[in-house]
């Protein structure tokens, strides 16, 4: 009897300790899979420690000196990718710092106010206030100019210096296709701004060539749907009063121009002519179908409508140039004409495409 009692004790306890261990497991796993989680998350984030530093509470993204596409392109690049990071992890972004921005051109100034705008989207920027004490005062009337403050929720400083010089037209966004009538809002705000009146010709090209690019935006372009994980663009223009030159800049930070290329039929075709191409001569060639493409009946319009508004500006050179990937792509106008077309392959890649009109008007 005794032996039936130490057996049925012993089995008990066996059971009890069962039912511990797997209520340990049971609270393991969630610990494990959150673990697992932010372990994929700080994966993500990790940055350029010489871009970005670690202050109390976060980071900081030092922006370069020279804050250009064309003359300092690796460094621009590198630190907007770095401010893209935080849209996608845990880690908290304290500030972008302008301190040292000597030049800004209008391109740049509108890729980075993308990139802080898709963060405001993912994560908002409650936690980040920008300190313009210690910005140049150009940098600063610029960026204001732009709208960046406006991301914040705060106001413009009011000890902005005013010149007559460079002036940004506040940047707009939207994500609809058909979200087309915010051309015509450009060309309302350029010609009240700058006093620049374009031409019917003109204000039909600009039309063209902006509503060309939002459709590519949504991986419209080349007839086939590709998923975009970013499908918002942003579009600005900026006026030098001295060189009397328009830049209209147009960004989109989802699919790029090489990225969104059809692997077989006419890309292959170019490709086996040509031979392996780096990312620039993939928008040459892209722009070269679009143009026999466009010039056959009864078929559709594509990229060759972007080079619409520089050729409607005659007797003066113009310029087209895009950014998308790894390439760069360049093409000159000259009455209605183009006289140079420069493919150029870059060593960073710009996660996304920036188009840039420049004409003298």
């Amino acid at each position: 009897m005794k032996k039936l009692i130490d057996k049925a004790h012993h089995i008990k306890i066996e059971k009890t300790r069962a039912r511990k261990i797997l209520r340990q497991r049971h609270r393991r796993l969630p610990k494990r899979k959150n673990k697992r989680t932010s372990h994929l998350l700080s994966r993500r984030c990790r940055f350029d420690l010489t871009i970005t530093r670690k202050v109390k509470g976060g980071y900081i993204v030092e922006m370069p000196t020279v804050c250009s596409l064309q003359h300092n392109h690796a460094a621009l690049i590198n630190a907007c990718a770095e401010i893209r990071k935080f849209s996608k992890c845990d880690k908290r972004l304290r500030a972008i710092n302008f301190d040292n921005i000597t030049e800004l051109e209008p391109s740049a100034a509108l890729l980075i106010a993308a990139e802080t705008s898709h963060l405001n989207d993912r994560k908002g920027l409650q936690y980040m206030r920008p300190k313009p004490d210690g910005w140049e005062p150009e940098i600063k009337r610029l960026l204001s100019q732009m709208g960046f403050f406006e991301l914040f929720g705060v106001e413009a400083p009011d000890d902005l210096e005013y010149e007559h010089r460079r002036s940004f037209l506040k940047f707009f966004s939207g994500k609809s296709v058909t979200d087309t009538k915010k051309t015509g809002e450009l060309r309302e705000r350029i010609e009240k701004r700058f006093g620049q009146t374009l031409s019917p010709r003109q204000r039909q090209a600009l039309y063209e060539g902006l509503s060309e690019a939002i459709t590519n935006t949504q991986g419209h372009a080349y007839g086939s749907a590709y998923p975009v994980d970013i499908d918002k663009w942003w579009l600005s223009a900026a006026y030098d009063f001295e060189k009397e030159v328009l830049t209209i800049m147009f960004v989109d930070l989802g699919r790029t121009i090489p990225g969104t290329l059809p692997k077989k039929g006419w890309f292959e075709k170019a490709v086996h002519k040509i031979g392996l191409m780096g990312d620039g001569e993939a928008i040459k060639a892209a722009m070269e179908y679009s143009r026999t493409r466009t010039a056959q009946p009864n078929r559709g319009k594509g990229m060759s409508e972007f080079l619409h508004f520089p050729q409607s500006v005659e007797r003066t050179k113009n310029y087209l140039t895009i950014y998308s990937k790894k390439g760069k792509y360049t093409e000159v106008t000259q009455e209605e004409k183009t006289i140079e077309r420069n493919p150029e392959s870059m060593n960073i890649m710009l996660k996304g495409t920036l188009i840039e009109w420049k004409v003298s008007l």
